[in-house]
């Protein structure tokens, strides 16, 4: 149905964004924007993951209040607002913002996908979305770099991350 597709297609613009500007070009735009070294840029990552774990337990009852749809929203709202802001923090203290604003993304995201795609899936079939689902996922993951990429030949580190802007108001 034209539902699953569209949870295919934001799983898969999902992980445009977390392997293509966050994974890929953060550790770049760390390093040159704030001289960091390896286990910096570690924790600085590690931030996110653990604003992702924090609001990930409440995402049961965030989901029950809004509905899966709302926090899909929130979460490209999110995606937009950190790829808007990235380029344009120069205070390390400033952007840990956005970085954990995307663990937030991430927390309200990724299970409201795999919720939304479980509901539309008939239980005789459940098994095969759920797989399609991860190649789907490993899709994104693949794109994501190379998509970002241009992005980030046309204009740096700041084209990497208006371009994921412009995946996030896609999603």
């Amino acid at each position: 149905t034209k539902e699953v597709i569209a949870i295919f297609l934001l799983g898969i613009l999902t992980f445009i964004i977390l392997y293509g500007d966050f994974l890929t070009y953060m550790p770049f735009l760390l390093s040159d924007r704030f001289n960091l070294s390896a286990p910096q840029i570690g924790l600085v990552f590690s931030l996110s993951s653990v604003a992702s774990a924090i609001l990930a337990t409440q995402v049961g009852k965030l989901t029950s209040r809004f509905g899966s749809l709302a926090l899909l929203k929130s979460a490209f709202i999110l995606y937009l607002l950190v790829n808007l802001l990235i380029p344009n923090i120069a205070s390390l203290y400033l952007f840990i913002l956005p970085v954990i604003l995307f663990g937030c993304a991430q927390a309200l995201n990724m299970p409201s996908l795999q919720t939304a795609l479980a509901n539309l899936a008939p239980d005789n079939q459940r098994g095969v979305f759920m797989s399609l689902n991860g190649m789907i996922l490993r899709l994104g993951q693949t794109l994501g770099p190379l998509i970002i990429g241009i992005g980030f030949t046309i204009n740096g580190l700041e084209g990497a991350y208006y371009l994921g802007a412009v995946v996030a108001v896609l999603g």
